[in-house]
């Protein structure tokens, strides 16, 4: 498990995106089932440019789609950029 991680709740399902993980900031965004127990990682395959990895930053869904803003990142330090990204169908 990540910390300093972006989580949420959403529908039936805890949505967690980027944070440290055993020392390395992630950019990966897991989603925990609350009804069949099961972590699924999000594979997020219709964006221009990965998702950028970032710790200390918060997150919401809009809709079917999640909304990361800043953050920070130890190779561009402090992040004031705004990403957006379809959670898709695997939600429902």
């Amino acid at each position: 498990m990540c910390h300093k991680s972006a989580h949420f709740w959403f529908q039936q399902s805890l949505i967690l995106f980027g944070g440290i993980c055993q020392g390395v900031v992630s950019n990966e965004t897991w989603i925990f089932n609350t009804v069949s127990s099961q972590w699924t990682l999000l594979e997020i395959s219709n964006l221009v440019e990965k998702p950028l990895g970032v710790t200390g930053h918060t997150a919401t869904v809009v809709g079917h789609d999640m909304i990361v803003l800043f953050g920070y990142n130890p190779e561009l330090g402090f992040v004031n950029k705004i990403q957006v990204f379809s959670l898709g169908k695997q939600l429902l």
